[in-house]
């Protein structure tokens, strides 16, 4: 039987439309309103183009057009040759003839339109062969081997799912026919219910389509939360119910529902020992929980892909599922490549929100918090302890390239839109992007760091600054780390000039060898060394092809030029090391970390890069929740086990709520049988 491979041997060249791919490129070159209308029309993306230097032309252009910068042959040759891909797009002359094959510009959402389609056709094929390889390589179960066959499927149709413009009309008239439904209804629960009487009535049920989460620190029993809810919903309410358990096996989450619908001790029912009177709750209860659409899922380690194929195949069976809980958050891994795992998370909580509206169910995910609650004197969660970065002092300067100026970051507060500098680490380019949210995130301790060329920032402890091995808290900074700084700050004018002064004032007072056009070897070394062996380049004739006989066998303990590390970066054959050559990025190094006092600290979102140019310092930045209500829970008996008029009540704090109110609930806690239920009325 012929392999998958020789099967497509013989196939003739995928679907493709040239034509169109030159005409939408040229379009978008001569009309800045073609550019819109395609990027607004379609989903289309450089992977779409059959031809490889056309997706290259297109990534400049949207580029050019996100920076609010022109767009034509000649501005687009020179982003090309700014990223060094002017030659993978086929040289300037060819830049200039695409700009010149345009039969009209008017058309452009057409042709875009055409080639989308092609690389749609061209995605099944590559579906089909992937499929088919899965049959014969059988890399893995066959039950596993059809669910990423069934991902392969739904990934493609998900990357052509597009929405237009709804006109009011059409949405007044949906609104007001729901409207006219819950008013005949005449109830005040809209979403799925949660089964605590005061938590309804402040969020009127779970609403489809939303992302809730439910953070604490350990022993607060969120996870007894979630399942008193699950319960609640499923035997209470008889709606399906799906819980992802990350933590506890499948027979522990069973347990507890035994325990706490059957109000039987955790502790009776794991060792067996129960009493007389334990039987008949107990059997009532696994009576209920055996008739509730309760479905449990305990694999470890699970990635989105899994989550989303399984809910998926969830819904077909059970078109009335009424809630998604995922225990935890923390625990859960995307399945992708990210730069760190504060990332990693944000990209997980975006597609858990995504996959909400695609599902139209609430999903409720289970968050961890950090010790730093722990550390103040009101140990009660607030929404800034959600949030996966530090935060900066009022003063703090931060870099607006568009106005070519500094703001402090307290004058930002309550801002957006605006643009600030942020590095790209595979590019070490820096680039404009646009700040979503400016806010303050409390009172707390701050620290001074000082660097070699003089640069003094003042921030939490668990803020995070570019080291040459990633992001790192300010905390786990110390002397002699190398951090990154802006070579110069592109703006306009005077600011411009007045910017390069101060670099030049401040690299005259350093004592130390702070050339900016110096790589230094802790940098350069982490890359060139395993570089070599594929290379098949050793020490010595490295030395000898750059000539270093002045370093001797010092040789990685040496600073390089950017002009030498590109001569490295060459011989090495390291693409790395060549973008870090040409990069807008110098390591400075860390001189010292000191306590500075307590005061009021703010933070930035920062869209896509995630980090932005403050004090000249590369600062990483707020990564802000996409949950539409935010829930903590807190048990003051815990801290204050002597000292608590609280006993055996739990706070539930609504801190984020994007469509209604936000407040505390209390709820009564049983932490025998690890159950919560509505405190008595007037209570």
């Amino acid at each position: 039987m012929a392999t998958p491979a020789q099967a497509f041997a013989t196939a003739p060249i995928p679907p493709q439309n040239l034509d169109a791919e030159e005409s939408v490129l040229g379009a978008m070159m001569l009309s800045p309103l073609a550019i819109g209308a395609v990027t607004e029309s379609t989903n289309l993306s450089a992977a779409d183009f059959y031809r490889e230097s056309h997706g290259h032309v297109y990534k400049a252009i949207l580029a050019l057009y996100a920076k609010g910068e022109p767009v034509d042959a000649i501005t687009v040759v020179d982003e090309l040759d700014r990223t060094s891909t002017l030659d993978a797009a086929g040289g300037a002359e060819r830049v200039h003839e695409l700009a010149a094959l345009v039969p009209a510009a008017s058309n452009a959402p057409h042709y875009a339109r055409i080639v989308s389609e092609m690389a749609t056709l061209r995605g099944l094929i590559r579906a089909g062969n992937d499929i088919a390889r899965l049959g014969f390589d059988r890399p893995g179960e066959t039950v596993e081997l059809v669910d990423r066959a069934e991902a392969i499927v739904f990934d493609l149709s998900q990357q052509r799912i597009s929405t237009e413009f709804a006109h009011i009309d059409e949405l007044l008239k949906e609104s007001f026919e729901t409207i006219t439904k819950l008013y005949e209804a005449g109830s005040d629960i809209t979403g799925t219910a949660s089964g605590f009487r005061d938590v309804d009535r402040l969020t009127s049920g779970f609403q489809p389509g939303n992302l809730i989460i439910v953070a604490a620190r350990p022993s607060m029993g969120k996870s007894a939360l979630a399942l008193c809810m699950a319960s609640n919903v499923a035997v209470r309410y008889e709606t399906p119910v799906a819980l992802f358990t990350l933590e506890m096996s499948k027979a522990e989450v069973t347990q507890r529902l035994m325990c706490a619908e059957g109000k039987v001790e955790s502790q009776r029912l794991r060792t067996g020992k129960l009493a007389v009177d334990d039987w008949p709750r107990l059997t009532a209860a696994c009576d209920k929980l055996s008739k509730a659409p309760i479905y449990v899922d305990d694999t470890g380690s699970i990635t989105m892909m899994e989550i989303r194929s399984k809910l998926r195949r969830l819904k077909m069976r059970e078109s009335r599922l009424g809630l998604v809980i995922i225990d935890y958050l923390q625990l859960m891994t995307s399945g992708t490549t990210v730069e760190n795992r504060v990332q990693e998370v944000s990209q997980i909580s975006r597609a858990l929100k995504v996959l909400a509206r695609d599902l139209e169910v609430p999903i409720m995910a289970l968050s961890q918090l950090s010790r730093a609650v722990e550390q103040r004197h009101d140990k009660r969660p607030i929404l800034s302890d959600l949030r996966e970065s530090g935060c900066l002092s009022g003063e703090t300067r931060v870099f607006l390239p568009d106005e070519g100026v500094y703001r402090p970051i307290r004058e930002l507060a309550g801002r957006h839109g605006f643009r600030v500098l942020a590095v790209d680490p595979g590019t070490w380019r820096l680039e404009r992007r646009v700040v979503t949210n400016a806010f303050t995130t409390g009172t707390k301790p701050v620290y001074r760091l000082t660097t070699r060329l003089g640069h003094t920032i003042r921030a939490t402890g668990n803020h995070k600054f570019l080291a040459f091995d990633g992001w790192r808290r300010l905390d786990d900074l110390g002397p002699g780390i190398r951090i990154a700084v802006p070579r110069a700050l592109p703006s306009r004018g005077a600011r411009k000039k007045a910017a390069c002064s101060e670099i030049r004032e401040q690299m005259h007072r350093s004592t130390a060898n702070t050339n900016r056009d110096t790589i230094p070897a802790a940098a350069w070394r982490s890359i060139v060394v395993p570089a070599m062996e594929p290379a098949a380049v050793t020490s010595r004739e490295l030395q000898r092809a750059l000539g270093m006989s002045y370093c001797g066998t010092t040789l990685y303990r040496c600073g390089l030029s950017r002009e030498r590390a590109g001569q490295v970066a060459g011989i090495v054959a390291s693409e790395e090391l060549a973008a870090l050559a040409t990069s807008d990025v110098y390591w400075d190094e860390v001189v010292t970390v000191e306590p500075d006092g307590i005061e009021e600290v703010f933070d930035l979102t920062v869209n896509g890069l995630h980090n932005f140019v403050a004090e000249d310092v590369i600062v990483h930045n707020s990564i802000e929740q996409d949950a539409d209500l935010v829930m903590f829970v807190y048990r003051d008996e815990y801290y204050n086990p002597e000292d608590t008029d609280s006993a055996g009540v739990a706070e539930l704090i609504l801190s984020k709520h994007r469509n209604g109110a936000t407040g505390v609930e209390k709820l009564a806690f049983q932490k025998r049988y690890a159950k919560f239920s509505d405190l008595a009325a007037g209570t």
